[in-house]
């Protein structure tokens, strides 16, 4: 939960032009998901929120130019988005997930 309030606190700083503590918000959120991640296993759920704090940060960093370090976090995300859709191919949520890093890696392309 702590992970996604601060996935919502960067969205929001972000909103209000406060790029310093969006970016700050999003790191703190990819940090608490990865430490997770290790404390609970690859569960689909933290490797869920794993990927999605990997993608607002390759967002953010796309988006102000950060273009290097945007493909980074994106290609990372496909890493485990691809995992997560082949552990459950049944579910649309996660079979469709790893387009999310597919295009942000197009679009860092552009």
């Amino acid at each position: 939960d702590l992970s996604v309030s601060l996935d919502n606190v960067g969205k929001v700083s972000q909103q209000q032009g406060r790029w310093g503590d969006a970016q700050v918000a999003y790191e703190e959120s990819l940090e608490l998901s990865r430490r997770l991640v290790g404390v609970l296993g690859e569960s689909p759920e933290s490797l869920r929120d794993l990927t999605v704090s990997l993608h607002k940060l390759g967002q953010f960093n796309e988006n102000h130019g950060t273009i290097k370090l945007a493909k980074e976090y994106y290609k990372e995300g496909l890493v485990l988005a691809r995992r997560l859709a082949a552990l459950l191919p049944d579910l649309p949520l996660y079979h469709s997930l790893p387009e999310y890093f597919i295009t942000g890696l197009k679009n860092c392309d552009q």
